[in-house]
């Protein structure tokens, strides 16, 4: 990776999320990234059926895609944004680098916690988020502005041995 590339990491884990991976390849938000200032954009699309093709030839920005790695920790410390679906696991590990994140529901799930961890994380200011893929095109230039403008805050480092301080006070 040239250490000059402002890099867009999109995420789908272990899950489906075609949706997700083929809005971010939409030449209006792969446009959208480019006047951001973003130069390559990495698709991690597990085991979804889409594979991006428009970002292959978009001018201005570079683009890798797979499914999977042993490890998502480089591509997520070397990117400058992250986008992701609203999975817990994925979020806080991305909020615990201190990196910027969108996160995008995933509507296909049932009893959707999603839409809680989302509103719950965008309330106190650690991330961005869209609630339908419809939202992501009327919104997308706005929330990359936010994000540039600081809009977002760095996510607390979690207190060592807080569990042994609270066993304590019971005693």
């Amino acid at each position: 990776m040239n250490s000059k590339q402002k890099v867009v990491f999109v995420t789908v884990g272990t899950t489906y999320f075609d949706e997700l991976i083929e809005k971010f390849d939409q030449e209006n938000i792969l446009q959208a990234l480019v006047d951001a200032g973003y130069t390559k954009i990495t698709y991690q699309i597990g085991k979804g059926n889409y594979e991006p093709k428009n970002c292959k030839n978009f001018k201005g920005i570079d683009s890798e895609i797979y499914r999977y790695k042993p490890s998502l920790l480089d591509d997520m410390k070397g990117a400058a944004l992250i986008v992701s679906a609203c999975g817990a696991g994925t979020l806080l590990e991305c909020l615990r680098l201190e990196k910027k994140v969108i996160g995008v529901i995933n509507e296909r799930l049932m009893n959707n916690h999603q839409v809680e961890i989302l509103d719950v994380l965008e309330k106190d200011s650690y991330m961005l988020g869209f609630r339908t893929m419809s939202d992501v095109d009327k919104g997308i230039k706005q929330v990359l502005d936010k994000i540039e403008k600081g809009a977002v805050k760095a996510y607390p480092a979690p207190v060592k041995n807080k569990i042994n301080d609270v066993i304590e006070d019971l005693f």
